[in-house]
């Protein structure tokens, strides 16, 4: 796949402005979608529940290695809590995730998650994980942590099947691009999930909770973060 370019990375940086949210963390405001990346009740917040806490830390129990898929890089939060949370437990993950719209490495490099992150390696972890190609190859961050980033649509992504034990689905939402929502996808991605395996998101919209269950995911409800009274938790049945 085609590397980001420097005029990729302009246009991008247009549409892009930085945001603080209630936990002093940071999160982009996209101004073609006009929403942010984060809730603005807290990004690390948020990140740390919906995607760490209700769907990371249950996996990495009862598995030492496995694959985990990230619709949506975003600022590359969701990433660094992975690589710190998996280094913690001494288990080894294999992180996938596409972006058809990379941020740039210099806008990057502004967001202070590492600073509020209590890790001595935060910083060079998240360095490492925005500094590697876009292009789809495996690049090992450490022991613990490798990452292969693809620049392309979802639609794009290619995995073998039951190659997945957990998905992280952060695009944006289900109002602001509904086709990334839909049933195709989500039974595209019940085939790659390994029988048993998650799919979290920080959506509870009616229709969302409707196209999982159409794909053969066992969906429930669960306390949310950041000012949002629930999210979603859906596994491959």
């Amino acid at each position: 796949m085609d590397h980001t370019s420097s005029s990729d990375h302009e246009l991008k940086s247009t549409r892009l402005t930085l945001a603080l949210t209630a936990d002093g963390s940071h999160t982009l405001f996209d101004s073609q979608t006009g929403e942010h990346y984060h809730s603005l009740g807290g990004a690390v917040t948020e990140s740390s529940h919906v995607f760490i806490l209700m769907g990371l830390q249950p996996v990495l129990a009862t598995n030492f290695i496995f694959h985990v898929y990230e619709i949506g890089m975003g600022t590359g939060l969701n990433a660094l809590l992975t690589c710190i949370e998996a280094t913690k437990s001494s288990k080894h993950v294999h992180y996938h995730t596409c972006e058809l719209f990379p941020i740039s490495e210099t806008l990057a490099h502004q967001l202070n998650y590492p600073q509020l992150l209590d890790h001595p390696q935060a910083q060079h972890h998240f360095r490492a994980i925005h500094n590697t190609e876009w292009d789809g190859k495996p690049y090992r961050i450490n022991n613990h942590f490798v990452i292969s980033k693809h620049r392309c649509s979802l639609h794009e992504m290619k995995f073998a099947e039951q190659q997945l034990r957990l998905v992280y689905f952060d695009a944006f939402s289900s109002g602001s691009q509904p086709e990334l929502w839909s049933p195709e996808v989500f039974k595209n991605i019940a085939n790659w999930l390994l029988p048993g395996g998650v799919l979290v998101t920080y959506s509870t919209a009616g229709k969302v909770k409707k196209a999982l269950r159409a794909s053969g995911f066992v969906v429930g409800r669960h306390p949310g973060a950041a000012g949002k009274r629930e999210m979603l938790k859906a596994i491959k049945s």
